[in-house]
């Protein structure tokens, strides 16, 4: 960005620019100075700013003020020979000279459309609309001549300057009108109503019509459209315009499109060039080998709990037969994404890591300046079809997800305030875009000071394998990669990563063992393995984990036997092994985990009694053994854990009664007992435990409540199952 022209944030409709002749300096409409509070402020002034022509060097420098009232200055152009600035202030067309001498402000009628005026070949006369009619006059103000009515925009000059082109537009009238300057041998060219189209490919054309079949397979369309953004071709044999459907909408509210179109000055060969989205701002390279399309359009982004509406910034080129379509910019007005042509080559940005501007004072910097170039050589790789901010032309301090500087900062030459090193890459994607589409590349394991690395913005869009380089980063505290979409292997090369206090790798594709080198982990870490497709056993070597707080090993393949080293492990606050293919018996080690506050073991092929020793769990508030093949009597030891809140053992092969130990729980707060399709339970439930206990699930058991007590069917929590309810 070159100058902020809008600071105050009022009205966007004034914003224009203009590059000079020698293309040295540029003009445009700024906001940049504030007015006295004893102005009478208009509407678009909002904030005590107004519309101001100025003048800058091309790269920002020398800002030079030309205009100074309360009237809305707007739509400078330059002559052709660089010595007068034509613009409209406050519906007046006026002109004045590049250092702010020479004001003339009496050169039309006044109520000039909104639309920049038109400057002839030679700078002798200038072309505008106003109250809908079409104008001609001299740069002196002499010769003023009404040209036509019914127009939407200035004229537009031919190369010689011996015709004017302009849109015309009623209920009745939709066309492009040529005419010499003083208004003879007007003369329509090309008639826009009612006029039958079709695409190249033979797909529909998204103009508000319905299409009509033909023989050949191709659609056509009967559209009334109105022309605007209309360019002459450099030999003048040739008009191109906009055409935009008048209904402005579609039937089904899907978006509108608009034409692209060419017309000999005859009238002849009318044609479709390329389709575009509208609204959109047009403008033709010089030569009119290229345009340039910039779509306005609007889309929500995320800040915090908030979903904002922001327009959403386009800018694109391509040739002038509808080819090779190439995106310079995109994003939002608080984030602009450059983008060259040759996209692929990053050499000139990673020199200029090193040369003060992306990261100021790099002699003092040099782990900083490091890790700028790791970045710029990961954009392409992990971005795919997405788009980074990581340039030679924005601070680094302003790339897009990337932190940091928490323990160390730096104030630069810039005096702004910037991390030592990247810290922190947190990917995260707001509503609407697409986010990364790449992979993760192995480089990311070169930013040695990375403490968190979080990709859980990308739903699914990223492809490839975890790369075994990630374990070289000694200080990473937290890495998440879930639900985006990898595959692969975890690399054992993890277990490296000795800071770690997450990891999480849930809801992917991933497939393989667990690695047993993650037992070298020795700081209290939560590790999310959820949802993928892993197989093998648990390796015992992750009892050696020095205070993980909690494994979530959950709808995996896993197989064989619960390790009972993982009863060694201090500080385990969730255990969740649930749906696996785990068999055998539940380990009594188990009961040694004492900080433990849930475990889920439900939905595996475990078999064998409960062990008593789990009921030194004193913490346990959840206790899922659900859909096993357990069997003999439930441990009256299950007694002793007093914050227990909910107790599933449905779906199993368990004999005997309740305990009445279980009273204990239920008098020290509220339990929920499942014991469902236990065929084997049978008696009687305790009073004294059928009062405690707040809710009982019996369904498909031989369970009885207390003489006199009715249990009820219910269908909401537990749906198709029976409840009893302690009084």
């Amino acid at each position: 960005m070159i100058v902020d022209a809008n600071p105050g944030y009022v009205s966007l409709h004034g914003t224009y620019a203009d590059v000079s002749p020698d293309g040295t300096r540029m003009v445009y409409a700024s906001c940049e100075y504030p007015t006295g509070p004893e102005v009478d402020h208009h509407v678009w002034d909002r904030k005590r700013y107004n519309y101001e022509i100025v003048t800058r060097k091309i790269d920002g420098t020398d800002p030079r003020r030309l205009t100074e009232n309360v009237d809305l200055d707007h739509f400078p152009v330059w002559s052709p020979d660089g010595s007068r600035i034509a613009f409209v202030g406050s519906g007046r067309l006026s002109t004045i000279a590049p250092d702010g001498s020479g004001l003339r402000d009496d050169l039309g009628p006044h109520h000039i459309g909104l639309g920049p005026p038109a400057w002839s070949p030679d700078g002798r006369r200038l072309a505008f609309f106003a109250r809908g009619h079409a104008y001609t006059v001299g740069e002196d103000g002499s010769n003023l001549t009404r040209l036509i009515d019914m127009v939407l925009e200035s004229p537009v000059w031919s190369p010689d300057g011996g015709l004017v082109a302009f849109a015309r537009s009623s209920e009745d009238i939709s066309d492009i009108v040529v005419s010499s300057p003083d208004g003879s041998g007007q003369r329509a060219i090309a008639g826009l109503k009612g006029i039958s189209l079709w695409t190249s490919d033979g797909s529909d054309v998204r103009f508000s019509a319905i299409p009509e079949s033909t023989d050949s397979g191709e659609q056509r369309v009967a559209a009334n459209l109105v022309a605007t953004s209309i360019a002459w071709s450099p030999d003048g044999s040739e008009i191109r315009f906009v055409g935009v459907p008048e209904s402005m909408e579609s039937d089904d509210g899907a978006p509108v499109y608009a034409g692209i179109f060419s017309v000999g000055i005859d009238g002849t060969d009318m044609r479709i060039i390329a389709e575009i989205e509208w609204p959109s701002l047009v403008s033709w390279s010089p030569d009119g080998s290229r345009v340039a399309v910039r779509p306005i359009a609007w889309t929500y982004y995320s800040s915090g709990s908030n979903r904002i509406l922001t327009p959403e910034v386009v800018l694109y080129v391509m040739s002038s037969d509808g080819t090779d379509k190439q995106v310079l910019v995109r994003g939002t007005p608080s984030l602009l994404v450059a983008e060259r042509l040759d996209r692929g080559d990053v050499s000139r940005d990673v020199a200029a890591c090193s040369g003060g501007y992306v990261v100021p004072d790099p002699q003092d910097n040099p782990g900083l300046v490091r890790d700028c170039e790791t970045l710029l050589g990961l954009r392409e790789a992990l971005a795919g079809d997405a788009l980074l901010n990581w340039s030679a032309d924005v601070p680094i301090a302003e790339w897009q997800f990337v932190g940091g500087g928490l323990q160390e900062a730096l104030v630069g030459s810039t005096g702004k305030v910037l991390p030592l090193r990247v810290r922190e890459l947190r990917f995260t994607r707001v509503d609407g875009d697409g986010g990364l589409t790449g992979i993760l590349p192995p480089g990311l394991g070169d930013l040695t000071e990375l403490e968190i690395l979080d990709f859980g913005g990308n739903h699914y869009g990223l492809d490839g394998e975890i790369p075994s380089e990630l374990g070289k980063l000694s200080n990473l505290k937290e890495l998440r990669l879930g639900r985006i979409g990898l595959e692969g292997e975890i690399p054992p090369e993890l277990g490296q990563m000795t800071s770690l206090k997450m990891m999480d790798l849930s809801d992917n594709g991933l497939e393989g063992e667990i690695p047993s080198e993650l037992g070298q982990m020795t700081a209290p870490v939560a590790l999310d393995f959820s949802n993928n497709n892993l197989s093998g056993e648990i390796p015992s070597e992750l009892g050696q984990m020095t205070g993980p707080w909690a494994l979530d090993f959950s709808n995996n393949n896993l197989s064989g036997e619960i390790p009972s080293e993982l009863g060694q492990i201090v500080g385990l606050v969730r255990l969740d092994l649930s749906s696996n293919s785990l068999s055998g018996e539940i380990p009594p080690e188990l009961g040694q985990m004492t900080s433990l506050k849930r475990m889920d073991l439900s939905d595996n092929d475990l078999s064998g009694e409960i062990p008593s020793e789990l009921g030194n769990l004193i913490n346990l508030t959840s206790l899922t053994l659900s859909d096993n093949d357990l069997s003999g009597e439930i441990p009256s030891e299950l007694g002793n854990l007093l914050n227990l809140t909910r107790l599933t053992l449905s779906d199993n092969g368990l004999s005997g009664g309740i305990p009445s130990e279980l009273t204990e729980i239920g008098e020290n707060g509220w339990l929920i007992l499942d014991v469902s399709f236990n065929a084997g339970l049978t008696g009687r439930i305790f009073p004294e435990v059928w009062k405690s206990i707040g809710a009982i699930l019996i369904l498909e058991t031989s369970l009885m409540p207390p003489e006199g007590i009715e249990c009820r069917w219910i269908t909401s929590d537990y749906p198709g199952s029976q409840v009893c309810e302690s009084e």
